[in-house]
């Protein structure tokens, strides 16, 4: 995996064209690369992905930021397995992961 997996969250405004890097409460708990991020019931899910040592299996971590809430990331009960660099759906509001 790579070595430069991010923790940090950056919102973008399209009115002002501007980046914006929330503070450090905010950051996801686990750096990730090649995560998926889907939104859904007002609220982000980071799924998976890779951390910064390239030995380590694919993450199997899941983490929840409530848009509407304490706007901090949470884990969430973790995959069976890692995955990285996987697909994603949404079926009748459940979160399909591949």
């Amino acid at each position: 995996m790579p070595a430069y997996a991010l923790n940090t969250v950056e919102v973008y405004n399209p009115k002002q064209n501007t980046w914006t890097v929330l503070p450090e409460e905010s950051f996801l708990q686990q750096p990730r690369a090649y995560f998926k991020l889907c939104e859904l019931n007002d609220k982000l899910y980071a799924i998976g992905g890779g951390s910064c040592n390239p030995k380590a299996p694919p993450l199997n971590s899941v983490e929840v930021f409530s848009l509407l809430g304490d706007q901090t990331w949470k884990y969430i009960e973790p995959m069976k397995r890692g995955r990285s660099s996987h697909g994603k759906t949404y079926y009748y509001s459940i979160r399909c992961i591949f």
